[in-house]
């Protein structure tokens, strides 16, 4: 039996901003102790076999990552994400090109999240061939989900629709947006789009959050 001890990210390891993929299918907007998903971006997001941290101390198993690593859609305690925008793009047009509708991609802060894994490592330490490793490189795994009150979560970006390129630095540099997200909406007035979003999810009016992740997704 393997023993190899896997721990958390220390905070100085951690990614500042992560992003989550997801469809109608597979939503982790759900409350707490209910299996039904709920799609209110005010509830919480839950891995689809939640385990509250809080609740149950013991660590996840081994068991429990390779479930998750499989991509075999077996329900487990985590939830993915990716450390770049275009990674997360990549997911959102794979989902595209399979028909699946109803894409969103989250944008949450992670610098404080104490249950975040690499997924990379973790799949390292549990001796996956290079050829599988790959996949990994810029996945994040986080334990458990989200809590609604942690006021964690930045943006919820409509995924659906064709992508379309946009000016949010002053015609300097382009940002690939999800069409639906973006729609009927340019320059000026999506910087404050994405501003207004991070207040209604988050309680604060913080343009360099706003700008700061606008630099991770150019």
């Amino acid at each position: 039996m393997d023993y190899t001890k896997i721990t958390p990210l220390p905070r100085n390891r951690r990614p500042s901003i992560l992003f989550r993929v997801e469809h109608s299918g597979n939503s982790s907007f759900r409350v707490k102790n209910s299996g039904n998903s709920s799609f209110n971006k005010n509830d919480s997001m839950l891995s689809r076999n939640f385990q509250d941290p809080d609740q149950n101390p013991l660590p996840p198993t081994h068991k429990n990552f390779h479930a998750h690593l499989a991509w075999d859609h077996t329900p487990t305690p985590f939830l993915s994400f990716f450390n770049t925008w275009s990674e997360a793009l990549k997911r959102r047009n794979w989902l595209l090109n399979q028909k699946y509708t109803g894409i969103s991609i989250i944008a949450i802060k992670a610098q404080t999240l104490s249950n975040l894994y690499s997924a990379y490592e973790v799949a390292t330490l549990l001796g996956y061939p290079q050829d599988k490793l790959g996949r990994h490189r810029r996945e994040y795994l986080v334990w458990g989900g989200i809590p609604a009150d942690d006021y964690r979560i930045l943006a919820i970006f409509d995924g659906d629709g064709s992508e379309k390129a946009v000016s949010l630095f002053g015609g300097t540099v382009e940002v690939v947006l999800p069409g639906n997200w973006a729609r009927d909406t340019v320059g000026e007035d999506l910087r404050e789009k994405l501003l207004e979003e991070i207040y209604i999810l988050t309680g604060v009016w913080d343009v360099d959050i706003r700008n700061y992740l606008m630099e991770c997704m150019a």
